[in-house]
């Protein structure tokens, strides 16, 4: 028994049973040994055929694919050990390595999380205790500021230079984080100096059907801001000194912007009213459409002359007022309104006038009316903001 040998066998799910293994040698020749690397003969396991047959009545009948399996694993120990190696091998280096990756990932600190005050620039940062922050807020908004835009000065209120200051707190809440807002100064400083920028009226001259020529709006100058770039460079050297509430001063001229001269070819549509000859002319891109006699205002109520635009529209409105001397009026019914400014006036029909009014008389209280068929057609081709220039 000692020299046949005995190795477990698999029988089954559940049983082992001894399998006798016969050990013989195969001779090599010298000249195969030297070639292959062996010095000595080759063992060879071989199993005797009535252990074979035993087996094959049991596992190989049942689980044939899992007998060659351990047959061809019998026959290769030596590959089969190196391909468990390789296979444990290689899952321990994906482990470690993974979790070496979290090791120097929980170790690197994003640098979002850094702390603010590791990059201030003197002068535009600060750094304040929580419970001093509304002191130090009121003691910047508080300095005097002093806007010059052309000739005019302008303030500049607390609330608004309060915007100016961006302010963090801290992860524990203790401090607050003060950073000036440059774009923010920029901001509210262009926007309020606009407001004395003045935009230039520009001249309309028109050609009528007898072909005589007139302007029918004078044209007049505005203004404009020089540079913004003036008000930037000073921003970026008054923004130094904004934490210190010593003051600030900022100014930018005002420069001329000139009017221009054009037709009634510059505007989409146009409705010209001649307060003085009582006509009324529509140009359509520059093409005269329509021209119609009306009736303007009377001269204690005059029809407002300038240049307009028509912001309100209504097909049938009720129009209440008061008379020059005091007393009210009511006029139901009046029907295709154009609101061209806030008072009340406007180009709308008129029923309660004969035909013959119209052109010959103005007794409105500022409104420019014609008969209700005509100011029906005008009420259809006119749009919101469509342009209206009364003159004299």
């Amino acid at each position: 028994m000692n020299k046949i040998g005995l190795t477990p066998g698999v029988v089954g799910n559940e049983f082992v049973v001894p399998q006798p293994r016969i050990r013989i040698s195969i001779p090599v020749t010298a000249a195969e040994s030297a070639g292959a690397g062996f010095s000595e003969p080759i063992p060879v396991n071989i199993r005797p055929a009535a252990v074979e047959q035993s087996n094959e009545t049991f596992a190989d009948k049942r689980f044939p694919l899992a007998t060659q399996a351990l047959d061809l694993m019998h026959g290769h120990s030596l590959i089969t050990f190196a391909v468990l190696f390789l296979i444990v091998g290689s899952a321990a280096v994906k482990v470690g390595s993974g979790y070496l990756s979290e090791q120097v990932v929980s170790n690197v600190k994003p640098t979002s999380v850094a702390s603010l005050s590791g990059h201030t620039i003197a002068g535009l940062n600060l750094t304040v205790d929580s419970s001093q922050l509304d002191s130090k807020l009121q003691s910047i908004a508080s300095q005097p500021v002093t806007f010059s835009v052309g000739d005019n000065k302008v303030s500049v209120d607390q609330g608004t230079i309060k915007t100016w200051i961006k302010v963090t707190p801290s992860s524990d809440k203790t401090k607050d984080y003060l950073r000036v807002d440059p774009i923010a100064i920029k901001t509210s400083l262009t926007a309020v100096a606009n407001k004395y920028a003045v935009a230039p009226v520009d001249q309309v001259t028109v050609t009528h059907p007898d072909g005589s020529s007139a302007v029918i709006l004078a044209g007049q100058n505005g203004t404009k801001l020089s540079d913004l770039n003036t008000i930037q460079a000073q921003i970026a050297e008054q923004a130094k000194t904004i934490m210190n509430g010593s003051g600030l001063k900022f100014s930018t001229p005002l420069v001329t912007q000139n009017f221009a001269a054009v037709t009634p070819a510059a505007f989409p549509k146009l409705i010209e009213v001649n307060v003085n000859t009582k006509q009324m002319f529509l140009y359509d891109n520059g093409q005269l459409t329509r021209s119609y006699a009306i009736s303007a205002g009377k001269p204690t109520t005059p029809t407002p002359l300038g240049e307009f635009h028509i912001w309100e529209k209504l097909p049938l409105q009720t129009m209440r007022g008061i008379n020059p001397d005091g007393s009210p009026y009511v006029q139901p019914n009046v029907r295709w309104i154009n609101y061209f400014d806030h008072r009340g006036d406007a180009v709308h029909g008129n029923y309660w006038r004969p035909l013959s009014w119209f052109g010959v008389i103005n007794s409105s209280h500022g409104c420019v009316s014609l008969p209700d068929n005509e100011a029906e057609w005008v009420y259809n081709w006119t749009t919101i903001g469509t342009t209206i220039i009364n003159h004299a």
